[in-house]
């Protein structure tokens, strides 16, 4: 496939193109033929036979009239008893070739000894490792804008980058699964045209279950699409139906070297009693109820540069109540806390390496919790306010396991 055209092996048409090579302005011809004859008819047996019968008439077209054009025609001995297939027979295969060439040998030397090239002087270029690209054109993507590819891509333009980065790259935009198929071709103006053939899948449901002693038995429902409001965007909702149903919800709009938005949202609540029991004869003391709601939502903004940093900034709320209520025959005692807060953060991540990098996150907020109780007493209530700062470092390496 290239340039939305559908190629095939030239050979079907010509399979030993003299002709061509002539008018490319070949002197010599020394032609290796390794083509099989055409069948005779007690050997057309199979449907496929015929099949092949009937392509390989214009392969064989011109084959006595190109023959007649090669200065030096080598054809090994019993080579139709191989296929292009038999890769582990090649040694055999170049032993056929070998002692055919020997054949022909005092017409090769006769060859080396009468041809003078008029300038003896080869010219070898060397290959660059590294790629000038000024400008993309992208091709095929309905869904997504360029700068979304150009941001996984990790390539800014104009630069220069190496044939290894630029692998990554295509090997990063792969990773989405947003698309089935990418193609590209770089021209000699320093453009890379890349054409996309995009996932018709849009939308995944995943279901399962999960237990454990503090949120009881739950229904896990993951429910995921791409593209739902806008080119560029993801939405994804986890939901828990069950003894303490609760959700996550992620909202983000990629827009690769850009700004990027996104959305999180999350409700925990917990309704649980948690036994207490003596260290000898394991009975039950007392018990504790416990009731959480915790409630939080944040709004942030990132992006990246030098394909090495990603900076990230936004806002954070949440709101927390917790009833806990210790049931025991002589005490009935009850707790109680309830309050916000409100923080922004500040993230860095740093890729160094090959393998490894740096996670940072840095937050500053408010709380206040203007009710706090430790006793049934009404009057028994308290507040607190204050201010703090989290600074989360991370560092890690990664390591791709490839399956080719």
């Amino acid at each position: 496939m290239l340039d939305d055209k559908m190629l095939s092996d030239g050979g079907i048409i010509s399979n030993y193109p003299v002709q061509t090579l002539k008018n490319m302005g070949a002197d010599i011809i020394i032609g290796v033929d390794v083509q099989d004859s055409l069948l005779q008819q007690k050997e057309l047996q199979s449907a496929t036979a015929i099949l092949m019968q009937i392509v390989s008439f214009g392969m064989y077209a011109d084959m006595k009239k190109n023959v007649e054009m090669t200065d030096i025609y080598i054809k090994p001995d019993s080579i139709s008893n191989y296929t292009v297939t038999d890769f582990g027979q090649y040694k055999k295969i170049y032993e056929l070739g070998y002692k055919s060439a020997l054949q022909h040998l005092g017409a090769l030397k006769k060859l080396k000894s009468n041809y003078k090239k008029e300038n003896d002087k080869a010219i070898i270029s060397k290959i660059k490792d590294s790629i000038s690209i000024d400008k993309f054109i992208f091709k095929g993507k309905t869904s997504y804008s360029d700068e979304y590819l150009q941001g996984k891509l990790r390539i800014k333009t104009p630069d220069t980058i190496s044939r290894t980065k630029f692998k990554q790259g295509i090997d990063n935009l792969m990773a989405t699964q947003n698309f089935n198929s990418i193609y590209y071709r770089y021209t000699d103006k320093n453009t890379l045209s890349i054409n996309v053939r995009e996932n018709p899948d849009k939308a995944f449901i995943k279901l399962g279950a999960h237990y454990d002693k503090l949120s009881k038995i739950g229904v896990l429902l993951n429910y995921t699409v791409k593209n739902p409001l806008g080119k560029n965007d993801f939405f994804a909702l986890d939901l828990v139906i069950g003894n303490n149903m609760r959700y996550e919800l992620d909202y983000f709009i990629d827009n690769g070297f850009h700004w990027s938005y996104g959305f999180k949202s999350r409700l925990r609540p917990i309704n649980t009693n948690i036994p207490f029991q003596a260290i000898s004869g394991g009975n039950t003391i007392f018990s504790i109820d416990l009731h959480s709601f915790d409630f939080s939502n944040q709004f942030y903004m990132q992006t990246s540069f030098d394909r090495k940093y990603n900076i990230k900034v936004g806002a954070e709320h949440q709101y927390l109540n917790i009833y806990s209520f210790d049931l025991s025959p002589s005490t009935n005692d009850k707790f109680h806390l309830a309050g916000f807060g409100l923080g922004a953060l500040v993230g860095v991540n740093l890729s160094f390496g090959r393998y490894f990098f740096i996670q940072s996150e840095f937050k500053a907020g408010y709380i206040n919790m203007p009710d706090v109780r430790t006793t049934p007493d009404a009057s028994d209530k308290a507040s607190q306010a204050f201010f703090f700062t989290q600074l989360n470092v991370l560092f890690g390496a990664r390591i791709n396991i490839k399956g080719y």
